[in-house]
């Protein structure tokens, strides 16, 4: 079934963006869906991808762990994170730009946490808990938020939204024209 690399979906195309997903069951094999993601998000150069982001309205997410260093690697036990919960950790926050497969090429600030826990089960529905800080930290925080059907152009700092194009030169998006695409 999810043998193929699977479209990416992307914004205004589908209302699964928009919808908060559902959680997966327990025992319900995600084997397939987890293997199909993870070769879309290596074929669009994605270091996360989303259920959602694929048309399906599940609650998991993958990171790609070859794009963290060797030590966050391997306090990861899976690369899978299914029915995830997140609590922030501290006060501090970092402003970093992000993009999103699902809108593809444009960009802007967004202010996170710095440190989290994230909570969830691997495909095995062994539990696991880790607490991470900075690009992983943020990682988890953009997944889960695709998973309460908010994107990361909702949270950009106003006005700092932009498209590159070809020649890289930066143009300002408001929050509708992204609505659009």
């Amino acid at each position: 079934m999810h043998d193929a690399i699977l479209p990416v979906t992307l914004l205004g195309q589908d209302a699964v963006l928009r919808a908060p997903a559902k959680p997966v069951e327990r025992g319900q094999n995600v084997t397939e869906l987890a293997n199909a993601m993870r070769k879309s998000m290596r074929a669009h150069d994605g270091i996360g991808i989303a259920a959602p982001q694929v048309g399906e309205g599940l609650r998991m997410f993958l990171i790609d762990r070859n794009l963290f260093p060797e030590g966050i690697r391997e306090m990861l036990q899976s690369d899978v994170f299914i029915n995830p919960t997140l609590k922030r950790k501290g006060f501090k926050r970092e402003k970093m730009e992000e993009g999103c497969l699902s809108i593809p090429g444009v960009f802007g600030e967004v202010s996170r946490a710095f440190k989290v826990t994230l909570k969830a089960f691997d495909t095995e529905w062994k539990p696991m808990t880790i607490t991470a800080e900075g690009l992983l930290a943020r990682v988890f925080q953009h997944e889960v938020d695709h998973l309460n059907a908010t994107l990361f152009v909702d949270r950009a700092e106003r006005g700092s939204l932009h498209k590159l194009t070809d020649d890289e030169t930066l143009r300002p998006w408001s929050i509708e024209e992204v609505e659009q695409r």
